[in-house]
């Protein structure tokens, strides 16, 4: 899908308005606009973050800005505006698909029509604690779903596989799929596997060809 152009931006209030309405280059150019109206009010800003918000401060200066670091409540004077963001940094919990493959992702193999071509795996699912900054394992399976193009953009699914949680700090790849069965011959393949969970989801790929 080919990027917005500015024109296509919708902008709003960056200030006052939901975040969550708009998408993130909807985002970016009202914040833009944002930063060339402040300009005009003082010739340096930046961000600062305080607690788990960010705001704009506008100085006369870079020079002034470090005047008024010096002692923010003496050199108040020289702070021309002071803007929040509702952007705010407090985390939450998450929850992460990993998967990785003892095949590289750069490489090219070639594979005899009809052999096998076994890729083996490594699935871990992880929930991410904010609060403690810890992972903890959730186990449980996951479904790899496996898709082929030849031509990078367009994808078919071709097959699916149970796969199994391991440990988070695992490094063997204990899972194997054979996706021999699911090449063209005589073209390239570009083979992509996507894990899912009921929560999560990760993308990895290898390239394939097939003669």
């Amino acid at each position: 899908m080919a990027r917005k152009t500015k024109a296509q931006a919708v902008q709003f209030d960056i200030i006052n308005g939901n975040f969550d309405d708009y998408d993130g280059y909807d985002i970016e150019v009202s914040l833009q606009r944002k930063l060339q109206e402040l300009n005009e009010k003082g010739g340096y800003n930046r961000w600062v973050q305080k607690e788990t918000y960010y705001y704009l401060q506008g100085f006369a200066s870079k020079a002034a800005a470090r005047t008024y670091d010096s002692d923010p409540e003496t050199n108040a004077a020289l702070l021309l505006y002071e803007e929040m963001l509702p952007i705010s940094t407090t985390q939450s919990d998450s929850y992460v698909a990993r998967l990785a493959t003892s095949r590289s992702s750069s490489t090219t193999y070639t594979v005899k029509d009809g052999d096998d071509f076994e890729v083996a795996l490594r699935f871990c699912a992880v929930h991410i604690i904010a609060a403690l900054n810890q992972q903890e394992n959730v186990g449980g399976s996951g479904t790899l779903i496996i898709e082929r193009s030849t031509d990078g953009q367009n994808y078919t699914r071709v097959g699916t596989a149970v796969v199994e949680s391991q440990d988070a700090t695992a490094s063997n790849y204990p899972s194997v799929v054979n996706i021999g069965q699911y090449l063209l011959s005589g073209t390239t393949n570009i083979i992509r596997s996507t894990i899912r969970t009921n929560r999560a989801m990760q993308v990895s790929g290898q390239v394939v060809t097939s003669y």
